[in-house]
């Protein structure tokens, strides 16, 4: 491993020895006042730079944590190394697995293990398990995998998929998960010029869903629907409602969510509409996987601004960020208090000021975002556009002591991982 990365700021200065404790490390200046129930922390993952080609964002592996930890009404730094290995991809945290793990340059064995690529894993809230497919060039294959709470792979079922398509996104229901087939394929010849993402678009092929039932995976094929071309950004949630799947999705031209409404049974897409404009968005993690009442929303055309749709009753509530913010995409913190509540909890994004050199954490009020909203300073940038999670303190995934299905973690063991 060197000594020495070009980027030594807070996010990848572990590539060259543990971190250690400095005035930089916090804790941070706070704009309001954060909630003292607000225990845990915003992360991200990036590619550690010793990694040709990584970039810094989760196109390779092994990645760093990166994020904030909030607690006692202040806020520093949290880094550390994720235990990954490419025979436990996903640990310790599933939401933060890298996108892809590429061939090595020096891998000049023949056999050597091909790029693959994951989708971002998903659960249902009452499930123990996550689901993610992997793809790798040159297969007519995929692969469903079912994954541990610490991201330990506990099954990996084979299903046709071809044509090599780089599958980024699932959503999993109590009975199916949701494939999203974009379009895109994986390019051994993209990924030899050295481009980011290695894929190329396939004209002939318009984006598609694909259903399987979870007890029959490896069984069957998936059922393919036809999305019209939709170009998906991401997931937000899906949920079984009858004969019908309902998925809520962020589409482009213009942004904004988009339900659909899916058969299938027939293959059929048998409704879409407009549910809010948003750049992002996310739904409270009790209920993913299931109907959910609330949608959390963020949006930069027309100014930068918070909102929480209400689904069911109607309406919105909203805050601005201010002239010239721009607002990432929204991370939900559920409210350990009340642990029933729909809803009940806080929005954590990153905002940044382009034109200022400033970079902030918000965390406003979910149901209520214009209510008494916090703003932490930070003295470096996160990027607003990489994998990102809330681990709560109560209940976080990692090394540490099982607890009904869950992880319980040290957050100071954690950061100091090498």
């Amino acid at each position: 491993m060197p000594s020495t990365v070009p980027d030594s700021g807070p996010r990848t200065s572990l590539a060259a020895a543990p971190p250690r404790r400095s005035p930089a490390d916090g804790p941070f200046d706070v704009v309001g006042a954060l909630p003292d129930a607000l225990d845990g922390c915003y992360a991200q993952a990036v590619s550690h730079p010793s990694v040709p080609g990584s970039h810094g964002d989760m196109l390779a592996g092994p990645p760093l944590l990166a994020g904030v930890r909030i607690a006692g009404g202040e806020a520093r730094w949290l880094r550390g190394r994720f235990p990954v290995t490419r025979s436990r991809p996903l640990a310790p945290v599933p939401a933060l697995a890298p996108a892809i793990w590429p061939r090595h340059p020096r891998d000049d064995d023949p056999d050597a293990p091909a790029p693959t690529a994951f989708a971002r894993p998903a659960r249902a809230a009452d499930a123990p398990v996550w689901h993610t497919v992997a793809t790798c060039p040159g297969l007519d294959h995929a692969e469903h995998l079912v994954v541990g709470p610490d991201g330990t792979v506990l099954s990996a079922e084979p299903f046709p998929l071809d044509g090599s398509p780089l599958v980024r996104m699932v959503a999993a229901t109590r009975d199916h998960l949701i494939i999203f087939d974009s379009g895109a394929a994986h390019s051994p010849a993209a990924a030899l010029i050295g481009a980011r993402v290695g894929e190329t678009a396939r004209p002939g092929r318009a984006p598609r869903l694909g259903v399987l039932r979870h007890d029959h995976a490896g069984r069957h094929a998936p059922r393919w629907i036809d999305v019209h071309r939709r170009t998906v950004v991401e997931v937000v949630n899906a949920y079984d409602d009858g004969r019908h799947i309902v998925v809520d999705v962020v589409t482009r031209g213009p942004s904004r969510v988009t339900r659909w409404r899916l058969d299938p049974a027939d293959g059929l897409l048998v409704g879409e509409h407009a549910v809010g404009a948003a750049t992002a968005a996310a739904v409270d993690p009790r209920v993913s996987g299931r109907r959910h009442r609330h949608l959390f929303a963020t949006r930069n055309e027309g100014g930068a601004t918070v909102r929480r749709h209400d689904l069911a009753g109607g309406g919105e509530r909203a805050a601005a960020l201010g002239p010239g913010w721009r607002v990432g995409a929204p991370v939900f913190a559920p409210d350990p208090r009340r642990p029933d509540a729909e809803g009940a909890g806080w929005i954590v994004a990153v905002a940044r000021h382009p034109g200022q050199a400033r970079w902030e954490l918000r965390v406003f009020d979910a149901l209520d975002p214009a209510r008494d909203p916090a703003a932490v300073r930070l003295p470096a940038p996160l990027d607003a556009d990489l994998s990102r999670t809330w681990i709560p303190a109560r209940d976080s995934l990692g090394r540490g002591e099982e607890r009904g299905g869950e992880m319980t973690f040290d957050f100071e063991t954690w950061s100091r991982l090498v």
